[in-house]
C-alpha cells in the first residue's frame, strides 16, 4: 500500500489500521509528517517492508513494535530521535541503515530490544547517547561500530548480544557505560579504539575487562595479528569469512571459548 503526497492525518491512519493483520507493505515515504502519532504501526504482524518519509524528525513511542515480521529499516537522515520501544519486537530485522549525512542524536530505552535477527550494525557518527536496554536481546549482532560521538550507553544497552564478535568503538574519551551495558557479551571480545585511547580504555574500570587493541591493529581480509589475551594466555587472532577467532596452539576457539573443530 501507498499512501500519495500530503499528511497522513489521524483518520487516514484509522482506516489505514483496518488493513494491519493482512498489509505487506507500506510506503508512506510521501506524506508529508514530521512526527506519527504513538504505535502508530504497532503490531502490524505481516508487514514486511514499511518506507517512512524523507522529512521525518522522530521515531515515536512503540511507532512500529511489534512488527514481527519487518525484514530492515531505512531511517531518513531527518530523524533526530527514535523514541522509547520505537522498533521493539521486531525480531525478524536484519539490517538497519541511516541515509547520507542523518541528523539522529538519541536512541532511546529499549528502542530495538528483541530484534533478533540484526547482525551488523554501524551507529553514524552524531549520535551522543544510547539509552538502557537499547539493543537488548540482539542475539545474533555480530559485528558492531559506534561512531566518535558516542558519549553514554545505559544499563543492558547491549545485554545478551551473546553473538557479539567485534566492536569498533571510534570515541577518544571511553563512552559510559554500566555494569550490565554489555550483560552476556564475552570479555574476549575484541574492541577496536583509537590508538591514543588504548591505554585510556584498558584502565577504564568497565572497558577494561575486554579485549582492548588499537584500530590500527584490526585485522583486514584473512590477516593474522598476535595478540596477548587475558590472563596472560598467548594466542593469535585470524579474521576469516567474516568472524573472528583465537588460535592457540593448534586448536582454534570462538572469541566466546568455544572450539572449533
Amino acid at each position: 500500500m501507498a499512501v500519495n503526497n500530503g499528511e497522513l492525518t489521524e483518520s487516514a491512519l484509522n482506516a489505514i489500521n483496518q488493513s494491519y493483520k493482512t498489509l505487506q507493505t507500506l510506503d508512506v515515504s510521501n506524506v508529508t509528517n514530521t512526527e506519527f502519532a504513538d504505535e502508530a504501526f504497532k503490531g502490524y504482524y505481516n508487514l514486511t517492508e514499511l518506507k517512512l518519509p524523507a522529512g521525518l524528525q522522530k521515531v515515536s513511542y512503540m511507532m512500529v513494535a511489534g512488527c514481527i515480521n519487518l525484514q530492515s529499516i531505512d531511517i531518513p537522515a531527518s530523524v533526530e530521535e527514535i523514541d522509547q520501544r520505537a522498533f521493539e519486537d521486531c525480531r525478524s530485522i536484519k539490517s538497519i541503515s541511516f541515509g547520507g549525512n542523518p541528523s539522529l542524536i538519541r536512541i532511546a530505552n529499549w528502542a530495538f530490544y528483541n530484534c533478533h535477527e540484526l547482525q551488523n550494525l554501524e551507529i553514524p557518527e552524531g549520535v551522543t547517547e544510547i539509552g538502557d536496554g537499547a539493543f537488548y536481546g540482539c542475539t545474533y549482532l555480530k559485528n558492531l561500530n559506534l561512531p566518535a560521538s558516542v558519549q553514554s550507553i545505559g544499563d543492558n544497552g547491549f545485554a545478551f548480544c551473546s553473538k557479539l564478535q567485534k566492536m569498533v568503538v571510534h570515541a577518544v574519551t571511553p563512552p559510559d557505560i554500566d555494569y550490565k551495558t554489555f550483560e552476556e557479551v564475552s570479555r574476549q571480545t575484541p574492541v577496536y579504539v583509537p590508538d591514543e585511547s588504548v591505554d585510556e580504555y584498558e584502565n577504564h574500570p568497565l572497558w577494561k575487562e575486554f579485549f582492548i587493541q588499537g584500530i590500527s591493529n584490526m585485522p583486514q581480509g584473512l590477516d593474522e595479528i598476535s595478540s596477548s589475551l587475558q590472563g596472560g594466555d598467548r594466542g593469535k587472532l585470524i579474521y576469516h569469512d567474516g568472524q573472528i577467532f583465537i588460535l592457540r596452539g593448534e586448536k582454534v576457539y570462538t572469541v566466546t571459548g568455544q572450539e572449533v573443530k
